[in-house]
């Protein structure tokens, strides 16, 4: 599969962040929590609020797979919010196990359609996240379609090969013909070969 295919909407993401962040000029600027660090739950109350969200988005990338399940599970022993949805969503996003992007967008689609005062903020950021989730799902999808056509391809190459093998076998002991096309007759009793 091409690789530059399955990077564009990561590409997206990145462009979306930078042009986010350079219209928040006004904003306070975020300050990176250390790599190990667990990733801070708390909903900010400014206007930065998605600034934060696309903070916390660039951190969790760089948290190691391991460390995702239980700042899912912090993140669902707190109150619900739209906030927090978001952030839900974005682990499941890079946690990418099985059903993982169905429940983000899940999570998003209900902050893109709340009516809440909270959600309106974050609605563009939640949006472009749900239409992205949508298309690693498809391409997740065709990936696998492609694999599962791969290796039923392999199945019917080797099915062929095993019977071309067969037919080889059973061409070995067919008895051979001669050149002329007439079969050869024995010589006749009592000749003697000189």
């Amino acid at each position: 599969m091409n690789t530059n295919k399955t990077l564009r909407p990561l590409c997206r993401l990145c462009c979306l962040c930078c042009l986010v962040l350079a219209a928040c000029k006004t904003a306070a600027p975020v300050h990176d929590a250390p790599v190990a660090a667990p990733v801070s739950a708390v909903v900010p109350t400014n206007a930065s609020e998605t600034e934060d969200l696309l903070a916390y988005y660039q951190r969790t990338r760089l948290l190691p797979q391991a460390e995702l399940p239980k700042m899912l599970a912090d993140l669902n022993a707190l109150a619900k919010n739209p906030h927090r949805d978001v952030q839900r969503a974005v682990i499941l996003g890079f946690m990418r196990g099985n059903g993982d992007l169905a429940r983000a967008q899940g999570l998003l689609d209900s902050v893109v359609k709340s009516s809440e005062a909270d959600a309106e903020r974050i609605r563009p950021l939640a949006y472009f996240l749900y239409t992205n989730y949508a298309e690693w799902r498809r391409l997740d999808e065709a990936m696998d379609k492609q694999s599962q056509q791969l290796k039923d391809a392999q199945r019917r190459a080797d099915q062929l090969g095993q019977k071309l093998e067969d037919l080889k076998a059973i061409e070995r002991q067919l008895p051979t013909r001669p050149r002329n096309g007439t079969p050869a007759s024995p010589p006749p009793a009592g000749e003697n070969k000189q």
